[in-house]
């Protein structure tokens, strides 16, 4: 019994002196009150014990949401109440300004969101300015609450430029118009006579065509069973609309195989298995700025399966793939050093390649 109110004890104990707020030690206060004249004198930006300084004078809150070791910080900037201002969640992007070698996906790059809470207007930095400095240097609280004129400037100067997903690709369709009719000839009368007649006399004439389309049988004698027609119409092949087979003509031919063998690519010629299958055409365009990946995928016979390509200084892994099969636009989203292989093997999947 003693033993058990001893361990209560202990415990309420703990909890007790859990809940104090934290007092600063003698050292740390003085190292704390330093800071802060510094700050007042040299007009600085300080975070000092979880509260940002401007010029000496407490003008925000700012804690830490701890993502662990590995994972940058995400920050809540909140008043000096303690209402949430501004949230600043990290992120990571594809830095395209950087150089790179050309078949090679660019580094990456940390960037800060700062979502204002009460409008949900983002702006984004660098993760190399801390969020301090940043709230600090803009004065983007005023009292407990955000001043719209700071956060517009800040957003004007720091939009939102990493986050956002790339627009959806435009497609545009170019109907070509059939050419006008030719002028017809003009009969040219002189002295009021009309021209003489077009003698055909005795001039051999061809025969019609024989259109044996959807003829009715014809019985050969007394007795005789009718024959079929025989269907000489030559038909011109007709296109399929999107999402039908075939709409690429009887030249789309698929290489029989096994489709559940590895794909693999040697000097851009596609097999599987054993068996070739196709071609392919990659490339990476750097250019003023704008980096973009291009791929055409090949039958053997030369007959062009797909296309795909990704958003000009977009996600390098998104590629959107058009089908020359149905004409159809398709997304594939790949992973880092497996562009060619996941589009190949949507493209084996879907019966295009």
């Amino acid at each position: 019994m003693k033993k058990t109110l001893l361990l209560l004890s202990s415990f309420a104990f703990i909890s007790a002196y859990a809940q104090q707020p934290y007092q600063m030690t003698p050292k740390e206060a003085e190292k704390h009150a330093k800071a802060i004249a510094k700050s007042r004198e040299n007009g600085d930006i300080i975070c000092d014990y979880d509260t940002i300084y401007i010029g000496g004078v407490a003008n925000s809150l700012i804690y830490k949401v701890d993502h662990g070791a590995l994972i940058p910080d995400d920050f809540s900037i909140r008043s000096l109440s303690g209402q949430e201002l501004i949230y600043v969640r990290y992120g990571t992007a594809p830095d395209y300004t950087a150089a790179h070698a050309p078949n090679q996906p660019p580094p990456t790059i940390g960037y800060y969101s700062y979502v204002f809470s009460d409008t949900k207007k983002i702006g984004e930095t660098y993760n190399g300015t801390r969020p301090f400095k940043t709230v600090g240097r803009f004065r983007l609280i005023n009292g407990n609450a955000i001043d719209p004129n700071a956060e517009a400037t800040f957003i004007a100067e720091n939009p939102q430029r990493w986050s956002v997903p790339p627009p959806p690709p435009t497609i545009v369709v170019v109907n070509n118009q059939p050419p006008p009719p030719a002028p017809q000839p003009q009969v040219v009368v002189v002295n009021n006579q009309p021209p003489p007649p077009v003698n055909n006399y005795n001039q051999p004439q061809a025969p019609p065509p024989a259109n044996n389309y959807n003829q009715a049988p014809v019985a050969t004698g007394p007795g005789a069973q009718a024959q079929p027609p025989v269907n000489n119409y030559q038909q011109p092949p007709v296109a399929a609309g999107p999402g039908q087979p075939n709409y690429a003509g009887p030249n789309y031919m698929i290489v029989s195989r096994n489709e559940d063998g590895e794909i693999h690519i040697d000097n851009n010629m596609i097999y599987q298995g054993d068996q070739q299958i196709g071609s392919i055409q990659y490339n990476e365009v750097n250019a003023n700025g704008t980096f973009i990946k291009t791929m055409v995928v090949i039958l053997p016979n030369g007959t062009k399966v797909a296309q795909a390509y990704t958003q000009p200084n977009g996600d390098p892994h998104a590629w959107n793939i058009i089908t020359m099969k149905d004409h159809a636009q398709n997304m594939v989203n790949s992973h880092e050093g497996r562009d060619k292989e996941e589009v190949l093997w949507f493209l084996v999947r879907g019966q295009y390649l």
